[in-house]
């Protein structure tokens, strides 16, 4: 037997009716190669099926995607007029504003464009006066950091001498002490020496 459409159709309808997932088992009491076909006919529609409505899914979510992109592009587009009616409607503003200004304010405005464009401003020059200011306050900063490096100079060799005295000192004192070591020992042997010879 071949399966058409229709026949699909109607073992769609039985199942419906027979409800074979709740009840007993559905080829229980009827040989199992008549039910085997229909089984495999079955697993085959659903699986079809399945597949049919994963790929609409699929295509609901490529639509909805595309209707996102497409809303972004018009409101895209609508920013970019609305930015260029700005930037005509101060134009055609400006134009207005010209056109009802009197001659002597348009050549006023002219020159002051022209002045903008071409000439930069130009440096002030220092006067004489200006120039031995700045090398005085110059000379005084010199001198001034001259003294600072000079008193760091002294407090540097203050400091090492100090250093030095205190490194005299204690050697001097490192010599006492051995001194009075050596003498006390001196005095031991001595004494030490002393009793042997009573003995």
């Amino acid at each position: 037997m071949e399966w058409t459409e229709e026949h699909g159709n109607c073992l769609c309808q039985e199942i419906l009716v027979l409800e074979p997932c709740q009840g007993p088992d559905l080829g229980k009491n009827c040989k199992q190669s008549e039910w085997r076909a229909v089984r495999e006919r079955y697993t085959l529609l659903s699986k079809k099926f399945k597949a049919k409505m994963k790929d609409e899914e699929k295509a609901g979510e490529v639509e909805k995607a595309l209707e996102e992109i497409a809303e972004k592009e018009v409101a895209a587009e609508d920013t970019v007029e609305n930015d260029e009616k700005k930037v005509d409607n101060a134009k055609a503003e400006e134009m207005r504003n010209r056109a009802l200004e009197s001659l002597g304010k348009t050549q006023k405005r002219q020159r002051n464009e022209e002045e903008e464009t071409v000439k930069p401003k130009q440096k002030s020059r220092r006067s004489g006066g200006d120039t031995i200011a700045y090398l005085r306050e110059k000379n005084g900063l010199v001198q001034k950091w001259k003294e600072e490096e000079l008193q760091l100079q002294k407090q540097r060799v203050a400091v090492e001498a100090k250093r030095e005295d205190q490194s005299r000192k204690q050697h001097q004192d490192m010599m006492k002490i051995f001194q009075q070591m050596f003498t006390s020992m001196q005095l031991q042997q001595s004494q030490i020496i002393m009793k042997v010879n009573l003995v």
